[in-house]
Formats: structure tokens, sequence, C-alpha cells
């Protein structure tokens, strides 16, 4: 269903607790243990949903869908409610305050808070609803994958039996000095900024000093700290031509100076590990994650 009107379905749904009048004469379309979710709430929810839509010539199958999707939702949420609160994770006053204040500052401070709020047609209280939603989920998940932590056995057996699951890509280490250099800056000093770095790589090339001293020397990027080295990389992490000047070459090259974003780049390609299935000790917390997962599924 690739329709604008479910791009907001979660959000009116975590808001329902706040924006339906619930009232015991009402008709219940689902109870989750001794609480009910009422079919005005569906209905306010499925009437929000579709305002978001320019297609008002929705067939029966759609509306039945999204209606399902609703009830769904409502379930899970009061579920989710219920366990935050059976295992004491649901988030004090002082936490939700916090909560909401980050989320102001996340879209730009209170003003543009409001006027997201006036926009999409949300008060702040449908807002917390919806982040303490996701906190319980978050808190839940924490709380349940700490008390099903596997044993040293099981993580052994599903790493022998889904080996295929943990392949690694190829991968390159490489350490650089990078001279900093913005798009907006003139051609003078990008001129002064290229003529530096090609210095800098002859000094390199000739290796009188270790390429680590030369980073201590010039390197102007945030490597600096641990002496220009920037690990191992995989393809699709790093910039396109920074990527492809380590991938092609071998260990051991020194290239540049090579341009980025983010200025001119001496590059030493320090170590290569081909495609391979990672070790245990390698991918081990991944193993860990799948098998809590696959348990928390059944």
């Amino acid at each position: 269903m690739n329709y604008i009107f479910l791009l907001f379905l979660t959000l009116f749904i975590n808001s329902c607790t706040t924006s339906c009048n619930k009232k015991k004469e009402q008709e219940i379309v689902a109870q989750v243990n001794n609480v009910a979710i009422f079919k005005n709430e569906v209905d306010s929810l499925q009437k929000k949903a579709f305002i978001n839509t320019k297609d008002k010539n929705l067939n029966e199958k759609i509306k039945s869908e999204v209606r399902a999707s609703i009830i769904k939702k409502l379930i899970d949420n009061e579920i989710l409610r219920q366990e935050a609160k059976k295992y004491n994770l649901e988030p004090d006053r002082f936490e939700r305050v916090a909560m909401l204040k980050e989320y102001k500052n996340n879209l730009g401070g209170p003003k543009h808070f409001q006027y997201f709020l006036e926009q999409k047609g949300f008060n702040e209280e449908q807002i917390l609803d919806s982040i303490l939603t996701e906190k319980r989920k978050e808190r839940l998940i924490a709380h349940l994958n700490l008390a099903n932590e596997p044993s040293e056995e099981e993580i052994a057996k599903y790493y022998k039996e889904n080996q295929k699951l943990f392949g690694l890509p190829e991968m390159v280490k490489a350490s650089h000095i990078l001279l900093k250099l913005s798009n907006k800056e003139p051609k003078e000093k990008e001129k002064l900024v290229l003529e530096k770095a090609e210095k800098i790589f002859k000094e390199a090339i000739l290796q009188k000093d270790s390429f680590e001293s030369l980073v201590d020397k010039y390197s102007e990027g945030e490597s600096i700290k641990n002496r220009g080295d920037i690990g191992y990389f995989a393809r699709g992490k790093m910039v396109k031509n920074f990527e492809d000047a380590c991938f092609d070459n071998p260990v051991g090259s020194i290239i540049g100076p090579i341009k980025t974003d983010f200025g001119y780049h001496i590059i030493k390609i320090t170590d290569k590990l081909p495609q391979r299935i990672g070790l245990l000790e390698e991918i081990k917390p991944s193993v860990i994650k799948k098998i809590q997962k696959n348990n928390l599924a059944k």
C-alpha cells in the first residue's frame, strides 16, 4: 500500500489514547487482557489516515487493509504498554520531559517543533505518546535480550549451522594525511593546498620519515588522534574516489594527492582482507543478536 496516508499512520495510532473518547457503552473491536480497544478509536484513526491522500476513490480492499493495520498496531501498542509496566520499564515523568525536549531540539528547537505540529495537525501529547511507544519497545527488547543471553554452546552451534549469514565483504585498511579544503575556497587557495599536498606526497614516497610522523606533522583530519589510521572499511563506506584509490592499489602503496569534498588526501594502504566468512570472534555480537531475534519471534 504505497499511499501517503500511511506515512503518519503510526503516529496517529500512538496518539489514540489521548485523542479518542472512551466510554464503556462503546463497541469493542479488540481486547488486551482487561483493556478494551474501541470501535470509535479505530474509526477516528482511519478517518485521519485517509485525510492525507488525494485519492478519494479508494476501494474497499484498501480501506479494509488500512483498518486491519490500525487495529493490529493498537493491539501491539497496548501490549507494549502493559509489558513495560510489568517489568517496571515505563519512563518516569522526568524521563518523559527529557525525551520530549530532545525531540524538540532534534527538530531545531521549540519554534520549529510548533511549526511541525501545525503542519501535521498533531499536538504535543500525541508526539509524546509516539516517543513513549518507541522507548517502551527499545527497553523491552533490551530487557528480553538480557534475560535470554545465549550460552557459548548455542552461539557456536548457530554460527556453525548458519555461516552463510555471516559473510564479510572485501575490506581494506588505510591511513591518510588530510589537508582540509572546502569546495567554496577560491582557486588561489586550492592551488596552494594542492602544492603542499604534492610536497607531502613526495616526502612520503621518499620514506625518510615514517608515514605516522608525517601525519603528526601535517594532517588536519580527525584521524590524527589515531596517527592517520582509519581502520578497515568495505566498499560503499567512503567517498568514492578515496575508496577506489584504496581498493585499486596494493598493500604498501602510497597514493595521492586524492581530492574529495573534505580536501586533499595522501593515502597509505596498510592491509587488505578478501571476501570471506567472518571468524566467530569477529562477528560474535551479530551472532548473538540473530539468536536473540529468533528467540523473540518464537
